[in-house]
């Protein structure tokens, strides 16, 4: 179920949910976008894009996206996932959503963007992935360049630059060290993202990760 309550952010349309779902794990607030129409960095890979189907589709969940407020609550779970649709689109949205890291110091924030390949977007990116509680990851397939220097990555399965762990939620039945690489070592599939915690475990600032295609 998704819920708005708190206090609404103006002019930056979106849905905030603090229920999670079955593949994040429940307990975890969520910030969606509107697919496309906030994704300035997506390539032609994105035209079959999970969040611009089904349940993202419906009608009630569109109509929220167009009225232009995300509604946020003062205090934040202990863990947030920004944009498990839609992305970053504007300058002033990314300032916003530094703010409401610095105003939530005791969540953890993590997000996989694409807006890192638009040259007006990544400074303030830059300022947003160095905030103490946040992991940014640079979404990548193999239509788009390099990444920015220092950024974690995240690759579709089949890209031959892939260095890192495989998405143990999506794929994988894997009980995983720190330092796990993938491959046949795995011995058990964890449950959800906040039961994995590759992602956003804190003081973990390096290591990429490898999604299937979904």
């Amino acid at each position: 179920m998704i819920c708005n309550h708190g206090a609404p952010i103006n002019g930056y349309s979106g849905l905030y949910g603090h229920n999670g779902n079955k593949k994040l794990g429940k307990q975890i607030s969520v910030i969606n976008r509107e697919a496309g129409a906030t994704c300035p960095g997506e390539s032609e890979f994105c035209i079959g894009c999970y969040a611009k189907h089904g349940f993202f589709a419906m009608y009630g969940i569109q109509l929220q996206y167009r009225q232009g407020i995300i509604n946020v609550p003062k205090k934040l779970r202990p863990l947030c996932r920004i944009h498990a649709s839609g992305d970053f689109d504007t300058v002033a949205y990314i300032r916003a959503v530094v703010k409401w890291v610095e105003e939530n110091p005791d969540t953890i924030f993590w997000a996989y963007t694409r807006s890192w390949n638009v040259a007006r977007l990544l400074p303030d990116l830059e300022i947003l992935r160095a905030r103490p509680n946040v992991q940014l990851f640079a979404s990548v397939d193999t239509t788009m360049p390099e990444t920015p220097l220092g950024w974690r990555v995240a690759f579709i399965q089949g890209d031959n630059r892939y260095r890192g762990m495989q998405c143990l939620v999506q794929q994988h039945t894997a009980e995983c060290p720190d330092n796990c690489l993938g491959g046949s070592k795995h011995i058990a599939k964890k449950l959800d993202c906040k039961a994995c915690g590759y992602c956003f475990r804190q003081g973990q600032t390096t290591g990429n990760v490898e999604f299937v295609k979904h």
